[in-house]
């Protein structure tokens, strides 16, 4: 994934990278890197996040608000990471 789908898909579902590191429970720097284009995006935190946003777009009752969800997942591996031109 690159960066740009990164920040993409998360401005069409309304998160930011501050926003999208609380909600995963992970650090903002790194999500904030990958944002950037400074840390490579783990192929199993691109597989998520598209998925996730699959889902969310069906959700009839989604009201875009993130605040009032936590997601409970794995710090990414970094030693698995790839990124996509």
């Amino acid at each position: 994934m690159t960066p740009n789908r990164f920040r993409t898909l998360l401005n069409q579902n309304g998160m930011d990278q501050r926003g999208f590191a609380s909600f995963v429970g992970w650090d903002d720097r790194l999500v904030r890197r990958w944002g950037a284009g400074s840390a490579l995006i783990p192929d199993e935190v691109a597989t998520w996040l598209e998925a996730f946003c699959v889902v969310l777009k069906a959700q009839p009752d989604w009201d875009g608000d993130w605040s009032k969800r936590k997601a409970s997942l794995p710090q990414p591996s970094e030693s698995h990471s790839t990124q996509a031109p």
